[in-house]
């Protein structure tokens, strides 16, 4: 883009789990700094499964971001597997992919194996829940 001619000439931003839709917002206003960038924007798309969070995220965005172009279309999707575009996606997912399940497996030298980590919780004095990581043996 701009002096360096190298951006496309369209694409398409898509933030997974947009929550309130503050990131999309400050994105759109940081972009608009940037004509021939925001000139290429040909649409934002939410992927959000609450009905109630994507009025929210509209009106974020119109209170928040940047005024948009005419031409670019603002769609909300269910699911990833609804994101369908021949143009090249800017993909953001702030707190998206911390919310994925994960495995993590360390490997023990004293005990020559690998071992699932998890989580546990374990009751206190206190009355309050407390954390904390134990190996699992892995099969």
């Amino acid at each position: 883009w701009g002096s360096r001619k190298g951006g496309p000439r369209k694409f398409r931003m898509v933030e997974l789990g947009p929550g309130k839709g503050t990131l999309m917002a400050d994105l759109t206003r940081v972009f608009s700094q940037f004509p021939d960038v925001f000139k290429a924007l040909s649409g934002i798309d939410f992927v959000e499964s609450s009905h109630a969070l994507s009025k929210q995220q509209l009106q974020t965005l119109k209170d928040r971001g940047a005024a948009l172009p005419d031409n670019v279309t603002v769609q909300w999707l269910a699911s990833v597997d609804e994101i369908k575009c021949t143009e090249p996606i800017f993909v953001v997912a702030q707190e998206f992919v911390d919310a994925l399940p994960v495995h993590q497996f360390v490997y023990s030298e004293n005990k020559r194996m690998w071992s699932e980590v998890m989580v546990d919780v374990e009751s206190s004095t206190s009355g309050e829940p407390k954390f904390k990581l134990v190996d699992r043996k892995s099969v």
